[in-house]
């Protein structure tokens, strides 16, 4: 009798096993395509251009990512970071990719912005929209010729919001006129439960 519940128990575990297994394949599936289908990528170690995407400035430690995936749209980071959260596997934020710890990146699933490239000046407002996957450098070649600065990083390749969310020091200007983070006027943020929100020091200030 004890041999008949033991051999149970063990079934049922298996088929829950292949059961959780199969559902996170088909909503990684079902992620994926959806990421292509509005002009994003979806890179694995055998892509051309895995390589490039997967290397950190800091080759002292560098991981090799599983997946990575690159959204073209806001909605599809939404997505991704939703999917992941439900069928709980870890995902780590790729920016400019030069993260000393090499926290951006891991042997899982990569969320890149790197095809995030939104770059919008209000002359008027005196104000620069800048999306995740944008980079000082872009932000400078865009403000060349004119009367402004941002305080943004010294070197040009850093991301905007990787440099951003760690303070923003700009050596030669933070004295005057602040850190990065004193002159952010709103984030948005994609939430893990699917929610794009606004967050500023008067809406979601939590945040």
């Amino acid at each position: 009798m004890i041999d008949s519940y033991i051999r149970l128990y063990i079934t049922i575990i298996f088929l829950s096993i292949c059961f959780v297994i199969n559902t996170q394949s088909d909503s990684l599936s079902t992620l994926e395509s959806t990421i292509i289908s509005h002009g994003g990528q979806v890179l694995r170690i055998t892509d051309p251009q895995y390589k490039a995407a997967a290397t950190l400035h800091n080759r002292a430690i560098q991981t090799w990512p599983d997946l990575i995936l690159r959204p073209a749209t806001y909605n599809d980071v939404s997505l991704a970071l939703s999917t992941h959260s439900s069928i709980q596997i870890p995902i780590r934020i790729m920016g400019g990719r030069h993260s000393h710890g090499g926290y951006c990146s891991h042997q899982g699933t990569v969320l890149d912005s790197a095809l995030l490239k939104g770059l919008t000046i209000d002359w008027k407002t005196e104000t620069v929209t800048m999306q995740a996957g944008v980079l000082w450098q872009d932000v400078y070649r865009a403000l060349n010729g004119s009367e402004y600065i941002v305080m943004g990083g010294i070197c040009p390749t850093v991301g905007v919001v990787g440099f951003t969310l760690g303070g923003g020091n700009n050596a030669m200007y933070s004295r005057s006129y602040g850190l990065a983070t004193d002159n952010v006027l709103n984030f948005t943020v994609a939430l893990y439960n699917g929610s794009i929100v606004t967050a500023s020091s008067n809406t979601n200030a939590d945040i």
